[in-house]
């Protein structure tokens, strides 16, 4: 990128003030010191734009204020930032898409499934992941945006300085699931138990996962989903509801459960 424009710092701004010379009859305005200014449009545009320069080999691709992960267009994820005007920042919302979840659902499901999709987009029909930065609850946080982050938001008044640190946390996590929802990796076993709650019908996305992947009822990947499905029942923090189980339930959730502990 090309350097930025600078601008000077306005009348009173942190105690600053113009300087006024008078000079061979002519008068010289000296306005010091000077500060990058962005406004939220521009913290935006640089951003996506630094992110997609640094993450080719997810195959990314711009749009105003989110990018495209992916070749295929049946299974991509979008990551997409969206202002807050409480928080005056931005937040990141991580969404995975695939028809082949999709297809899934509608086979398992039938007619349930086809009524959830009523007055929604066509794209929510292959929707099985979304998650908020700044999406919490009282087991869990959201992917971090930034080290040391507790708002999940990104200020413009701190400029290009925090991308590095943006992108440092964006490789540790955001990339390696958008790595794994790609090909619906059975890693992903391990963010439905991270993050049940941001998966769409979760028993299912992970039977398909566990069938594709052929995976056996040992693998310590399908035993963590038990294992924290048992933590739930439990409940000894006092904190969980039925609501929360990977396995709930519903006819579909407990056929689900029940094709996954007969696999060997």
């Amino acid at each position: 990128m090309g350097e930025r424009k600078k601008h000077p710092i306005p009348n009173n701004i942190n105690g600053n003030t113009p300087k006024l010379y008078f000079t061979n009859h002519k008068f010289i305005v000296v306005l010091l010191p000077y500060f990058t200014y962005m406004n939220k449009d521009e913290f935006l545009k640089e951003l996506i734009a630094f992110i997609a320069d640094n993450s080719s080999e997810l195959h990314p691709k711009v749009f105003k204020n989110k990018i495209r992960f992916g070749i295929n267009k049946s299974s991509y994820t979008e990551m997409r930032f969206d202002y807050s005007q409480n928080y005056k920042g931005f937040y990141l919302q991580l969404a995975s898409y695939n028809k082949e979840v999709g297809d899934f659902f509608e086979q398992e499901m039938d007619n349930t499934f086809l009524k959830m999709l009523e007055d929604e987009s066509k794209e929510f029909r292959n929707l099985f992941f979304a998650q908020n930065s700044f999406q919490l609850s009282h087991y869990y946080y959201g992917f971090p945006i930034m080290t040391n982050d507790d708002t999940g938001h990104l200020y413009p008044e701190m400029g290009t300085t925090i991308f590095n640190d943006v992108l440092r946390n964006l490789q540790a996590n955001h990339f390696k699931f958008i790595q794994a929802a790609e090909v619906l990796s059975p890693d992903l076993l391990h963010y439905i138990k991270r993050f049940p709650p941001c998966f769409f019908n979760t028993a299912l996305v992970a039977l398909l996962i566990i069938e594709k992947n052929l995976l056996s009822l040992d693998d310590e990947r399908v035993q963590g989903l038990f294992e924290y499905d048992n933590m739930v029942t439990k409940n000894e923090c006092k904190l969980f509801s039925p609501f929360d189980l990977i396995f709930g339930k519903k006819d579909y959730q407990q056929t689900a459960k029940q094709r996954i502990l007969q696999r060997k």
